[in-house]
């Protein structure tokens, strides 16, 4: 329909191959072609997997919305949608939603394609007051709980967490190497920053026991002439594979499960909420913002606040309070 050589004509020519191939057609100035245009720049291909595999999801969600023009998104509308998804899929689906349309339309604008970002400035539903805060520190008697009740393959990946503050990805991950010489070394996915942890005591003795457990169940798979190679990560599974992401949670939620059922652990305990532990406890043992991010591979303090929040009011109250005596107060003059 248009004329010859005009960008118009191509974009048609380009519809057309799209359909004789049997992809569904992306047209140019669309919120799906935004998306394709966002995937195609090195900051999706830069993304951790589990961040990549999240942003999937929400990429997938709005894949209805493929051929809406993106002159017609505006902030009224971006906000209607998150009303609606906080409606169908609850608070934490409805605000990545709009952190991940932001990244999208921040990647359309800077190529022109907008003039300028229309999620940028829409508010996040904020947490209701009173909800559980999400992946919340661990308290003593769970952390006890846990250890006890965890078979050798989910123990280690717990222990990683629990003494070096690591994300259940970098755990998954961890090859055997990273234990060297009393350290433990590794490199994290989500902001590409090296951790150095001394081996903790406990932690060192939970890595030679479930090393030695692997090698005994490697040994008995080969004498009966079942594959037993080597892993190349440091955490395996019974089978002595390496652990999938889907398969340790479900193992691993199974187990907080069970424990709940037991009246042994609280409500609200993840994975994740060790890593607020692991900064809690600096905190009460005095080490500064700056430490507790070189720690857990933070590139800024902002994160390191957040996890020891709770920690730090604890500690200045424990403070304040030695030097509170109402009793020893003078009484007030007449």
């Amino acid at each position: 329909m248009a004329p010859f050589g005009s960008a118009e004509f191509f974009e048609e020519l380009r519809v057309a191959e799209e359909k004789a191939k049997g992809r569904p057609a992306v047209m140019d100035g669309t919120l799906g072609a935004a998306i394709e245009l966002y995937k195609s720049h090195h900051r999706w291909t830069q993304l951790a997997p589990r961040t990549r595999s999240d942003y999937e999801k929400i990429l997938a969600y709005l894949e209805p919305l493929g051929r809406m023009p993106l002159a017609t998104i505006d902030s009224a509308f971006i906000a209607g949608l998150r009303d609606k998804t906080y409606a169908k899929k609850k608070r934490t689906f409805a605000n990545r939603v709009i952190v991940v349309l932001s990244v999208v339309l921040a990647g359309a604008a800077e190529r022109g394609k907008i003039k300028q970002n229309p999620a940028k400035g829409v508010r996040l539903i904020p947490r209701i007051k009173g909800a559980p805060k999400v992946n919340r520190a661990w308290k003593p008697h769970e952390r006890e709980a846990v250890m006890a009740a965890a078979t050798p393959e989910l123990r280690l990946p717990i222990a990683l967490a629990m003494f070096a503050g690591l994300r259940e990805g970098d755990v998954m991950v961890l090859p055997r190497n990273a234990v060297q010489d009393g350290w433990l070394v590794a490199r994290t996915n989500k902001a590409d920053v090296e951790v150095a942890w001394p081996l903790h005591s406990e932690l060192a003795r939970i890595i030679d026991e479930t090393t030695e457990v692997f090698r005994q169940r490697r040994e008995a798979r080969a004498k009966k002439g079942e594959p037993a190679p080597e892993p190349m990560t440091l955490c395996v599974t019974s089978r002595g594979t390496p652990w999938t992401a889907n398969g340790f949670r479900a193992s691993f939620f199974k187990m907080i499960g069970k424990l709940k059922d037991e009246g042994k652990v609280g409500s609200g305990l993840t994975f994740h909420g060790l890593r607020h532990t692991v900064g809690a406890l600096l905190k009460e043992d005095g080490a500064s913002d700056e430490d507790i991010a070189i720690a857990l591979g933070q590139k800024t303090v902002t994160m390191a606040r957040h996890y020891s929040a709770e920690a730090n009011k604890r500690t200045r109250m424990t403070a304040a309070t030695l030097k509170f005596d109402p009793l020893k107060r003078s009484k007030p003059g007449p």
